[in-house]
């Protein structure tokens, strides 16, 4: 014989909540069909009343006796009703006719018993699912463990992401409100050997504010990964860019624009000077072919001949120095020099402005008075003293944050935790890094939206 596989409790209350469903559904059925029927009933004897008065108007001796019974009924009934209302005082009787009692409908007779347990069933699994959630912060708050090596993983995961997804969208609305923000970023290595970026947001409400938004894992070390990431970060939180203000500490924007006005100039004047690069490129060539020839060992490639009946491009120059001249040499600047020219030369009169405000030229201003177009472009941009107050604690000297949340990472990541994805990486750091905004994280809200996950959840505590 085949050995049944046993049924869980869940399995076990969930067979039971069905068979009661159906017996419910069941009653239903039967006393529609009993209204029904009723209502059927009656609309035929009426049809049958109307039809026997009409055949004859005198009642026969058994309508004669039910008349008389019922007439006796309505007399009894007639007493005990002028009793009952003798025996009450006037003010009730007043306050009976005043407030009648209210009818209750056929949805309420049906399903009212089951409607209030459902109710109260939900209360108490909301006041369990709660003190979870206390206590899941309250081990977040100390970046410990949830769970042993034995445990497995449980619902304390959904309720550490939701948490973690609530702290984001607190974070975003705090950068939407301030309007303006700064970002820091730096990489770690940590225990398993991963490069870690950790990104921080500073933004100025009534207080300051240094929030970490993200921990991802940086695969390349180049500027343009990291500009990008940021970016992918930035457009997942619903944060504008464009409010991201404040150059590093140490760049110099002035400095910068006048080394690309130089460069410009620079490869402008040497555009057409094609001996001068030819007598560079000949240098050159000695010099690799007396390196080359030093060499014990070096493996030359050899150059395929071209045969006497082998196709070639038509109508070539007939310089060699020429067609490298034309097709190549003068493309490459002139590509180079309207690329520099397209992308900086709109800021022009703006970096003009901040040169006025270069502190190295304030001693020759002294006695020079200022140019009548000096400051126009930057006046443009003027904001109120708040705002430029905001503007300049936007401002990040150190990247403290940065380090402080490497602290927590490896305290974190450890070699017990060193397999942690990085989703719940990030969902623990974030939960132990910002301790505030873990408090103001309201319970029914985390409840709720780990509700929307299963619509087992959904039916059952909601």
């Amino acid at each position: 014989m085949e050995s049944r596989k046993s049924k869980g409790g869940a399995e076990k209350a969930r067979i039971k909540k069905r068979k009661a469903l159906e017996t419910d559904a069941a009653k239903c059925a039967k006393m529609s069909t009993f209204f029904s029927q009723t209502s059927s009933r009656s609309l035929t004897s009426n049809e049958d009343k109307t039809e026997s008065n009409t055949r004859s108007s005198r009642p026969n001796k058994h309508q004669a006796e039910a008349h008389s019974s019922r007439a006796g009924m309505y007399r009894e009934t007639g007493k005990s009703v002028k009793g009952s209302a003798e025996s009450a005082t006037v003010p009730e009787a007043a306050a009976q006719q005043q407030n009648p009692e209210p009818q209750a409908d056929v949805k309420s007779l049906l399903t009212g018993n089951q409607m209030s347990l459902r109710a109260e069933q939900v209360k108490q699994k909301r006041q369990v699912m709660e003190r979870i959630v206390d206590v899941i912060k309250v081990i977040g708050k100390c970046g410990l463990s949830y769970r042993g090596d034995e445990e497995e993983a449980d619902t304390f995961n959904k309720v550490v992401d939701v948490i973690s997804q609530l702290i984001k969208a607190i974070i975003a609305e705090e950068v939407r409100q301030a309007g303006m923000f700064s970002v820091q970023s730096d990489t770690t290595q940590d225990v398993s050997s991963k490069d870690q970026c950790s990104i921080i947001i500073r933004c100025v409400t009534d207080v300051i504010h240094e929030r970490l938004i993200a921990t991802v894992d940086c695969e390349s070390s180049t500027g343009q990964h990291v500009a990008e990431l940021l970016k992918k970060v930035l457009l997942e939180l619903n944060i504008d860019t464009g409010t991201c203000y404040v150059q590093t500490k140490g760049m110099d924007v002035i400095t910068a624009h006048r080394l690309v006005e130089g460069t410009e100039e620079g490869l402008r004047e040497c555009a057409r000077d094609f001996e001068g690069v030819t007598c560079a490129a000949d240098e050159f060539v000695k010099w690799a072919n007396r390196k080359l020839q030093e060499e014990e060992e070096c493996e030359m490639v050899q150059k395929k001949k071209r045969t006497p009946g082998e196709l070639t491009e038509d109508e070539h120059l007939a310089s060699a120095d020429m067609n490298f001249k034309v097709k190549v040499h003068n493309v490459i600047v002139d590509t180079v020099t309207d690329s520099i020219h397209r992308r900086f030369s709109a800021n022009a009169n703006l970096c003009s402005d901040f040169a006025w405000l270069d502190p190295r030229d304030f001693a020759h201003m002294r006695g020079n008075r200022l140019p009548s177009s000096a400051l126009e472009e930057i006046s443009k941009c003027l904001t109120t003293e708040l705002q430029l107050a905001h503007y300049v604690v936007n401002s990040t000297a150190f990247h403290v944050s940065c380090e402080r949340s490497f602290s927590i990472m490896k305290f974190i990541k450890n070699r017990r935790r060193s397999a942690l994805t990085q989703k719940k990486l990030e969902a623990f750091m974030l939960v132990c890094t910002e301790k505030e905004i873990l408090t103001s994280v309201e319970n029914d809200a985390v409840m709720n939206k780990v509700a929307e996950t299963s619509a087992l959840l959904q039916r059952l505590s909601l």
